[in-house]
């Protein structure tokens, strides 16, 4: 796509949302995600939004007022399993709601993600034992 027409969409995206009562940072933040339609934006995650460049607590207070409820988070899903926090929430940003999720990752899949091996060789050890490995120390 050409930088103009980018541009152009971007702002179409923009005015979208600004005509839903979002500031305009806001407004913006989600048309350079591509975010476009309410649905979209039920489809993001709390930590997917949070992460995003631009946007951040106030974003997402702003967003989940405009879509009447919270957005979703794995955190509490993932803490049941004993996941640490850190490594809960690049699974939620990311998307991998449920174990199920987890399942279609390989180790590799994960690295790409930005998980360390030792975090990865962990999740895929997750998978089969249902419970995150204590750390050995």
């Amino acid at each position: 796509m050409e930088p103009i027409d980018r541009a152009a969409r971007d702002l179409t995206v923009a005015s979208y949302w600004m005509e839903k009562g979002l500031y305009r940072t806001v407004a913006q933040g989600l048309a350079r995600l591509g975010i476009r339609t309410l649905d979209d934006l039920a489809a993001l995650t709390r930590e997917e939004l949070v992460a995003s460049e631009g946007l951040g607590e106030g974003a997402l207070k702003r967003c989940e007022a405009l879509l009447g409820r919270p957005m979703a988070s794995a955190l509490p899903y993932w803490a049941s399993l004993g996941v640490p926090r850190p490594i809960a929430w690049r699974l939620s940003r990311h998307r991998v709601m449920h174990l199920a999720d987890l399942r279609q990752l390989t180790v590799s899949d994960l690295k790409k993600l930005g998980f360390q091996a030792y975090d990865a060789d962990a999740l895929v050890a997750l998978t089969a034992q249902g419970r995150f490995p204590k750390l050995a120390l």
